[in-house]
């Protein structure tokens, strides 16, 4: 009888262990602070541009989130170099442009990318006049991105010449 008692407390202390133990588990896994360069954020994607620089893309805003990744692409010593060199990359994603209806290249994400942290003077680079900014999600100008598409080698030329003269 005695033996019954050990393994009944026994199995009884072990439950409770368990729930215990699982249920402490959740909870601080809920407690953990959201972060911002996950992938798994809703309407944020990922997109590895070259091997060393990665990007986290807002689908909703056509634009990069200004996050670890971001700041780590303006530190890189050769980023105007690589971020140029990406926008020949014209490997087809899966979304659009939230203005324009356009599917968005790699290279089109280097070519933003590049916009955002340095400014591309675009008229004063390739002499072409392109409509004015859409309104629709406050994204790109219209026929930004037909012109890349159009005029990709041209396009990779003269931002090197013009980004990579400093």
């Amino acid at each position: 009888m005695r033996n019954v008692y050990f393994t009944i407390s026994g199995m009884m202390s072990l439950v409770v262990t368990l729930f215990w133990g699982c249920n402490s588990n959740t909870q601080r896994k809920e407690q953990q602070p959201i972060v911002k360069d996950s992938i798994a954020l809703p309407g944020i994607v990922r997109i590895q541009l070259t091997n060393a620089l990665a990007v986290n893309w807002d689908i909703a805003t056509s634009f990069p989130v200004e996050d670890s990744l971001y700041e780590h692409i303006k530190k890189q010593p050769m980023y105007k170099k690589q971020l140029c060199e990406a926008i020949a990359d014209t490997t087809s994603l899966n979304f659009r442009d939230c203005a324009n209806e356009v599917i968005l290249t790699k290279g089109d994400i280097a070519y933003i990318t590049l916009d955002r942290i340095d400014g591309i003077p675009f008229f004063m680079i390739f002499h072409y006049q392109i409509d004015a900014i859409s309104s629709d999600c406050g994204s790109h100008a219209d026929g930004l991105f037909r012109y890349i598409h159009k005029n990709r080698r041209n396009v990779v030329r003269e931002l090197k010449k013009h980004s990579l003269k400093e």
